[in-house]
């Protein structure tokens, strides 16, 4: 109902914005139902930052009973000005966990708005495609495995404005893992000391009881280990959830670069909350699935 809603709109008062939401929301879906039959669901996005100079228009972003969904725009600094292609993503990963964790009833959440803003600015609309494109790989990814709604939405601050084709191509590799049932659970990040990885491995990760998503990236500033021969060693990757039920599941893994399946395996979990799955690295990142398939 409103891009970037803002207090300072309403002399500062988020009881204003909060009454504005629920009077214009109800008269747009009686309009609609008497109309059509229907109605649309309703949300109102808000600039990412004034969450932090107004923490009581959380109350309406996130818990509004007016609202079908949650929105923000995520333009905080390592998104803004990225220096390399992974840190913004990782933020966005924080933002995203932040803003589920203001969710109270299940609603969906997604980023409707975030861009290399001040970069573009910087370079003169001449950001290298090739960093640019993998910026927004990594950060579709990181909003999908931290529990966001699909992979957020990029403005794109290109000329011309558009997005290139690579940004297409990694878009429709975040629907790689469609089919899967992914969105048929509440996702949640897992507890401290859930996820157990090497050093030069970062994750973003959510689940339940019978699946865990996770992106898993190496950043080029974490230096990698070599074997013997000098060669990159094959990351061993523990994981420890010990929400999962005890079952059969099924450990899917693919290159979000590509779309290309890399592995597909199967293993009997007790319960007893270890549980370790050893997955190669041997690319710049990886998506992994873990589904439960039967009891064990």
């Amino acid at each position: 109902m409103w891009n970037e809603i803002d207090p300072r709109l309403a002399e500062g008062s988020v009881q204003e914005i909060s009454e504005w939401v629920g009077g214009v929301g109800t008269f747009l879906r009686n309009e609609e139902l008497k109309v059509h039959g229907k109605a649309h669901l309703q949300t109102v996005s808000v600039y990412g930052p004034l969450l932090k100079k107004y923490p009581e228009l959380n109350e309406v972003v996130f818990r509004h009973p007016q609202l079908g969904f949650a929105s923000v725009h995520f333009y905080d600094e390592p998104v803004r000005a990225p220096k390399d292609p992974v840190k913004p993503a990782l933020r966005t990963g924080e933002l995203t966990r932040q803003a589920l964790e203001q969710i109270t009833d299940g609603r969906p959440f997604l980023d409707t708005e975030h861009g290399p803003d001040r970069l573009f600015r910087k370079m003169r609309g001449r950001i290298p495609t090739d960093f640019d494109e993998e910026y927004f790989l990594n950060m579709q990814w990181a909003h999908l495995a931290s529990g966001g709604a699909g992979g957020g939405f990029r403005w794109p601050y290109r000329h011309p404005h558009t997005l290139t084709s690579g940004m297409r191509a990694a878009a429709n590799t975040s629907h790689l893992v469609s089919g899967t049932g992914l969105v048929a659970f509440r996702a949640a990040a897992p507890e401290p000391g859930g996820l157990v990885l090497p050093k030069h491995v970062k994750a973003l990760a959510c689940g339940n009881s019978r699946q865990v998503l996770l992106w898993l990236v190496r950043p080029e500033y974490c230096p990698v280990p070599k074997d013997g021969s000098g060669a990159v060693d094959r990351t061993r990757i523990t994981l420890k959830v010990s929400t999962l039920q005890s079952g059969i599941y099924r450990i899917r893994a693919w290159n979000p670069q590509t779309g290309k399946q890399e592995s597909d395996a199967r293993i009997i979990h007790s319960g007893n909350g270890e549980f370790a799955v050893q997955l190669p690295l041997s690319h710049k990142s990886l998506v992994v699935l873990v589904t439960r398939l039967s009891g064990g």
